[in-house]
């Protein structure tokens, strides 16, 4: 039987804060796992770190992505609700060299606020519960967009808040008014 990827690389899920693609030493593309415990560079792709989570918790990528896309309208750099614990929410974080990706993944639950930062390559700041900070090349606005979206897929997968599949006006109110007072 394989080691589970989170046991080999003294990682607790649970407390993921964020997932960023990264080069290694070499130039090859790792990925960075922060958690409330430690932070970590694997040597592995952000998307085979995001199959690792699919696969912990016995999720069917496919079919969330399906689900997600029905309630956003968004195929690509969508949210991706894990758990309760762990909604990763899109993040542009890195220039590439080539092809490479330049998003990785917050997760939205860990996330305290969203300010702008005084660098012109980092033009935003994402701090996290613990007190960690995480830039992004991203714009504040688009953010908490992208905030507001994975607020709502929460919501639809993990809270009774919904009628029939739906996000009524007064919840997606609430929402907005939650990601605004953050």
């Amino acid at each position: 039987m394989k080691p589970n990827f989170f046991d080999t690389s003294s990682l607790n899920p649970q407390n993921t804060l964020y997932l960023v693609p990264v080069y290694s030493k070499n130039g090859t593309n790792a990925t960075e796992v922060k958690t409330t415990d430690n932070a970590k560079v694997v040597k592995n792709a952000l998307s085979t770190v995001l199959k690792h989570y699919y696969k912990l918790y016995s999720i069917n990528a496919d079919y969330i992505k399906e689900r997600v896309a029905q309630y956003t309208n968004q195929k690509n750099l969508a949210v991706i609700p894990i758990s309760p614990e762990i909604i990763f929410m899109p993040i542009k974080y890195r220039k590439p060299i080539s092809n490479d990706s330049v998003y990785g993944y917050v997760n939205i639950i860990q996330i305290k606020a969203i300010s702008s930062n005084e660098d012109p390559e980092f033009i935003s700041k994402i701090t996290f519960k613990d007190g960690s900070e995480l830039l992004s090349r991203q714009n504040v606005k688009s953010l908490n967009e992208n905030l507001i979206k994975a607020k709502m897929i929460e919501s639809c997968f993990f809270e009774q808040k919904k009628i029939d599949n739906k996000l009524t006006p007064r919840l997606i109110m609430e929402i907005f008014k939650e990601v605004c007072r953050g």
